[in-house]
């Protein structure tokens, strides 16, 4: 794509805004609008109308914006990020624009805060990739633009396994990958490890070392490399857990506990050093200072 064909598609989209910013009766403003992330929605139809025909320039200057955009700040919970609004836009308009549906729900879970906006575009993509992908465009098309599929069930199993706290859903999209013969096999038949409290969190490390492969931003490297230093404590708290569990002892927890680390001593620190001991709730928990990781507890 030339200099001149980005300036001209910035161009159209530039007088696009201001158009449809005088069209308040096309568009609307919603409640997410009134925040520190500000965000527009969009009419689609109307934004192909004013792109003059070059919707696809239009598009590609969405992505564009995206991928330089300077906005790494974490939304409140419950908010929009404003990424959120171009490539709910975007998706409209070219909804066969695979990496919008990847890179922008990974955007805008882990970097952003923003999972609810996260799950909407990647479910607007596994529905697209089910009922509209096949129906609308060639088998060639497909393997040249959409050659790793499965990163779409995948994509959506994290965000409903780490930010929905929806065990059930991620299985049922696990499940997904399965089909897929390009998928890696290290990624296949994972949903059945979902029912095992301690073999889940094998699946959650393989689905964030596989996010972790397929980052490109070194900020955003470092976020997922947090997260999985995160979820090998919480892997090694679950089997920690589980092995106490099954401790005989009628003591109390502390007592129990002593006993226990003292024939297992390879649970008295986690895997970066922290002291675990026995928290209020009976559980052995660790002194590490980290975000809590959800595997289906």
């Amino acid at each position: 794509m030339s200099f001149m064909t980005l300036i001209t598609a910035g161009v159209v989209c530039l007088v696009g805004l201001f158009v449809q910013q005088d069209l308040v009766v096309a568009r609307p403003r919603v409640s997410q609008e009134i925040t520190d992330d500000v965000g527009y929605t969009w009419n689609p139809n109307l934004f192909r109308i004013i792109s003059f025909g070059q919707s696809t320039l239009a598009v590609d200057w969405l992505m564009l914006k995206f991928l330089t955009t300077a906005e790494w700040k974490r939304v409140q919970v419950g908010k929009r990020a404003k990424q959120f609004y171009d490539l709910d836009l975007a998706t409209e308009v070219d909804p066969a624009f695979f990496a919008l549906y990847t890179a922008g729900a990974n955007f805008l879970t882990v970097v952003r805060n923003d999972n609810e906006g996260a799950y909407l575009i990647i479910s607007k993509g596994d529905a697209f990739r089910r009922d509209g992908l096949r129906k609308r465009y060639s088998e060639s098309f497909i393997r040249d633009y959409w050659q790793n599929e499965w990163r779409i069930p995948l994509t959506k199993a994290y965000v409903e396994l780490f930010e929905m706290n929806n065990l059930a859903a991620a299985s049922e999209s696990l499940e997904g990958i399965d089909s897929f013969p390009d998928a890696p096999i290290y990624l296949k038949r994972l949903s059945k490890r979902l029912s095992d409290p301690v073999g889940r969190y094998e699946v959650a490390d393989r689905i964030i070392s596989q996010s972790l492969r397929s980052a490109k931003d070194e900020r955003e490297k470092a976020i997922w490399e947090k997260k999985k230093r995160d979820l090998a404590i919480a892997w090694f708290l679950a089997e920690a857990n589980e092995a106490f569990k099954r401790f005989p002892s009628r003591d109390t927890p502390q007592n129990r506990w002593v006993k226990f680390v003292r024939e297992n001593p390879r649970f008295a620190r986690d895997p970066v050093g922290g002291k675990v001991f026995v928290a209020n709730d009976s559980r052995l928990n660790s002194e590490t200072p980290r975000q809590l990781i959800f595997v289906g507890e």
